[in-house]
């Protein structure tokens, strides 16, 4: 391939990339990303750091936290909107 062929690819619609449909599109659009160029080249502006688990018992109120449970059953209700429920 040469320069200008790479180049009309990253001008290209998101929509030629495998998994983006009409949904993944509209909501990339929002945040203004239209080719593959802007996809590449806009960067986060935040994350949430989920690499440090923190014990049940020094969980603190207001803050995100991650911990580390063992799931032993669930329930899934039989209406859908309900949530479900899983005992640890």
């Amino acid at each position: 391939m040469d320069n200008k062929s790479n180049y009309k690819y990253l001008l290209s619609d998101l929509s030629t990339l495998k998994g983006v449909g009409n949904k993944t599109l509209n909501l990339l659009k929002k945040k203004n990303i239209n080719n593959i160029f802007d996809l590449l080249w806009k960067l986060p502006k935040s994350y949430t750091d989920r690499s440090l688990s923190t014990k049940i018992n020094n969980l603190r109120i207001g803050e995100n936290q991650t911990i580390t449970i063992v799931p032993k059953k669930y329930f899934f209700p039989r209406i859908r909107n309900l949530p479900n429920k899983i005992i640890c």
